[in-house]
């Protein structure tokens, strides 16, 4: 009975840490978060204003300490399931911050969650030992797995977005240069004018150029972060522009290549999902045919097997 008050009362009170922790009237505000209004972090920068945050801000506690114990916890079991990619690039990428502190939190509190529920549930059913490690151990697993996959879904989703708005973007900006404007000109207009994921990153583009960045290593640095092929290509294309005088020819070159290369994947994709039909029918062909060789069969080695 102690034992069973001592255990409900460390998830009571594990619970109400992280309920207490989430509400921003009780927490106060990080220095990453404090300075994510005027500064537009790089790429390479969103661990240092991480480590900044954590030695100069308030966060040396027992909830910090168990994120941070938890943190290659949750990074063995992504890798473990073919997600390499870390969360704060991905998190940087959607636009939704690098600091991975909140998105480990997310996952911890689920993981907590569902290991309640299965302590809770082997309790009630009585499941015996291993039905119980197995409902306390994989609930927990699972949970941070949905988060770690909900994540990459988000981020892979956003890229073949931006690959399908760039050749739309090149040509605008081909029309854009050949009409007399320049690169930067030209990417803040479809900044303020274009409607999607590329034009919201040309945003972020032109505060990097505002705080000191050249244009072209904004723009390598925004292709770095998408980690698309495409991206990769339009941004050395476009940082070759002040050597070259007919930069909208190029532009728009390119612009063709993405198409032609977008429609080869969905050749390939097509292709690839009318094989996959033919899987099941195949399966349900075979199995009635197998059954139906197999009874004359069993029938001949019954007779031969007769006295």
């Amino acid at each position: 009975m102690l034992r069973a008050i001592a255990g409900y009362g460390l998830a009571l009170w594990i619970g109400a840490t992280l309920v207490l922790s989430a509400s921003a009237r009780l927490r106060r505000r990080s220095l990453s978060a404090r300075l994510h209004g005027h500064v537009v972090p790089a790429v390479g920068t969103s661990h240092e204003l991480e480590g900044l945050a954590k030695r100069h801000g308030p966060q040396h506690g027992p909830l910090a300490t168990l994120v941070d114990s938890f943190e290659p916890v949750a990074a063995w079991l992504a890798r473990h399931c073919g997600i390499a990619e870390p969360p704060g690039r991905r998190l940087a990428r959607l636009g939704l911050g690098s600091d991975t502190t909140r998105f480990r939190l997310s996952q911890l509190s689920g993981g907590l969650g569902t290991l309640i529920a299965g302590a809770a549930l082997a309790a009630t059913v009585g499941l015996g030992p291993f039905g119980s490690v197995l409902a306390m151990a994989g609930g927990p697993v699972i949970a941070v797995l949905v988060l770690e996959s909900r994540l990459s879904t988000r981020s892979r989703r956003w890229q073949r977005q931006v690959e399908r708005e760039l050749p739309v973007i090149a040509e605008q900006m081909a029309m854009l240069v050949s009409a007399g404007y320049s690169t930067g000109a030209a990417l803040s207009r479809l900044a303020t004018r274009g409607r999607g994921v590329v034009p919201r990153s040309l945003v972020t583009i032109g505060a990097r150029v505002n705080q000191g960045l050249s244009e072209s290593d904004a723009l390598t640095e925004w292709a770095s972060l998408a980690d698309v092929d495409a991206a990769h290509r339009l941004a050395r294309v476009l940082a070759r522009g002040a050597e070259t005088p007919d930069l909208g020819r190029l532009l728009s070159a390119e612009a063709r290549a993405i198409r032609r290369e977008l429609a080869r994947r969905s050749v390939a994709d097509a292709e690839r999902r009318n094989q996959a039909v033919w899987i099941p029918v195949t399966v349900a062909a075979l199995v009635p045919g197998v059954i139906f060789l197999a009874v004359p069969f069993l029938n001949a080695l019954r007779a031969f097997a007769a006295p």
